[in-house]
């Protein structure tokens, strides 16, 4: 699997390098002026999915998807190989951008709220969400799959804004991945990490499978 996060690293080097600098930048900047931990990691992982993706949304729209069914490997592979390279590259800009929020002067969040335990489980979590609804969407649609989720949100807003519907009820469902977390934490104590993470396990693989699934009945 090694060798598809060495292709994609060498293909996007350019496009991986320039946002992996500004990316981490902007969210270190942006961590360390909130006072909220959970909008911090919120933020940061929807940040870090999109860089993740966006390699892959080039490659569908350069009709370059060609080269990787070229190798010896099997579409499964392929798909596992997006996966493990966007953790890897979501990871490595999370590390990045934690630093430089802690680093920054008259940050108002300390290294309990951005790297404790509680703190990298529910970025985990928001990165888990994000990865899990968003990469079968770029397998079915490409750049189109994530447009369809901006537009389907302008429209949600819209209809909430007709429909007078209250913003907390968006806040509370955005937060319960949050609010989830520290329940678990509470309840089953030090076994709350494990428990959290082997549900994240869980949810990588149903959205592998389902993009696999995808590609394969995608024809190039």
């Amino acid at each position: 699997m090694f060798k598809f996060i060495f292709k994609d690293f060498f293909l996007h080097k350019k496009y991986i390098l320039s946002l992996g600098i500004l990316y981490p930048l902007y969210v270190g900047w942006f961590g360390s002026r909130v006072n909220n931990p959970r909008i911090y990691a919120l933020i940061a992982a929807f940040m870090y999915m999109i860089v993740a993706l966006f390699p892959y949304t080039r490659e569908d729209k350069l009709k370059a998807v060609g080269l990787s069914l070229s190798l010896p490997a099997t579409r499964r592979e392929i798909i596992l190989g997006r996966f493990l390279t966007s953790w890897t590259l979501m990871t490595g800009l999370w590390i990045l951008g934690t630093a430089l929020a802690l680093l920054m002067p008259g940050g108002k969040l300390g290294a309990a709220d951005l790297v404790g335990v509680g703190a990298i489980l529910i970025v985990l979590s928001y990165m888990t969400v994000f990865l899990c609804v968003f990469q079968p969407l770029t397998v079915q649609f490409g750049m189109t799959g994530l447009l369809i989720f901006f537009v389907a949100m302008q429209v949600l807003g819209i209809v909430a804004v007709l429909l007078r519907a209250r913003i907390q009820t968006l806040k509370a469902l955005i937060g319960s991945v949050g609010r989830g977390v520290a329940a678990a934490q509470e309840a089953l104590g030090p076994a709350a990490a494990a428990a959290v993470l082997i549900v994240l396990l869980v949810v990588n693989y149903v959205s592998f499978e389902l993009s696999a699934f995808l590609f394969k009945r995608k024809d190039y």
